[in-house]
């Protein structure tokens, strides 16, 4: 990737609130390696820094570096750029690279100069990629995070099966989480969970499919609106360890 700081200042200049928020998508979406330069362009502003100083100095972890160009950087771009790197994720260092910028930006700037949509997927890379313990306190540090993002993101932290959180809060605030967004849940009974009565597959909005010797379960779908089908499944799903959701691959979905 070489460089051509004319063009790029120009086109800097020209598109400057485009650069910011259509540039990352875009180049996520083409995976273009050269629109990573435009981006840090971009963030660096008339700092005089280049893109392979700026990933040496989140690398390092050298925020110094970062707050002696505080006046002319552009957070906004530069978490663009980590962004792009996340989620591009071509080159091998990608992830660490992301992660490391997001840092940097962090403790250099303030957690306040990221923007709240890369507060809340800086929390979101942190948990996916180091785990609970990295994730939790970027979360309790970053404040721009809206409500809905916040919860949605303290229920991930809470899983039990991404962390050591207990499981029964864990799913009782899932429950709810889903019928605040409009879904009824269907209570199964525990004798029908070993015969997979928790595994139904939807065709359609209510229109399922389950396997066959779970009538308890079947009546509280009925009960709730949907057409049940059944199938035999005591030899491939009871036997096999796989119901109906296991044995379907969804290849278009219209509703």
């Amino acid at each position: 990737m070489g460089e051509t700081p004319g063009l790029l200042d120009d086109y800097r200049r020209v598109a400057r609130y485009h650069v910011r928020m259509a540039v990352p998508a875009i180049a996520i979406r083409i995976r273009s390696l050269e629109a990573r330069l435009l981006l840090a362009r971009s963030g660096l502003g008339d700092s005089g820094a280049s893109y392979p100083e700026l990933l040496a100095a989140a690398r390092d972890g050298d925020a110094r570096w970062l707050k002696r160009r505080r006046r002319t950087v552009k957070p906004g771009a530069l978490a663009g750029l980590a962004q792009t790197l996340a989620q591009q994720e071509m080159l091998p260092e990608d992830r660490t690279d992301a992660l490391a910028l997001y840092q940097l930006i962090r403790t250099g700037l303030g957690a306040d100069a990221l923007p709240a949509a890369h507060q809340g997927l800086h929390v979101q890379l942190a948990l996916a990629w180091q785990g609970v313990a990295q994730a939790r306190p970027l979360l309790a540090e970053y404040r721009k995070v809206s409500a809905a993002v916040r919860g949605d993101l303290e229920l991930d932290l809470g899983n039990p099966f991404a962390g050591d959180g207990a499981v029964i809060p864990w799913l009782t605030a899932f429950g709810r989480l889903l019928q605040e967004r409009g879904y009824r849940l269907v209570d199964v009974p525990e004798e029908e969970f070993e015969s997979m009565g928790t595994n139904v597959l939807a065709l359609a909005p209510r229109v399922c499919v389950m396997v066959k010797g779970n009538p308890r379960t079947r009546a509280a779908l009925e009960r709730s609106g949907a057409m049940v089908y059944e199938y035999e499944g005591g030899e491939i799903s009871l036997k096999g360890g796989g119901g109906p959701t296991c044995l379907t691959r969804p290849l278009a979905r219209t509703a």
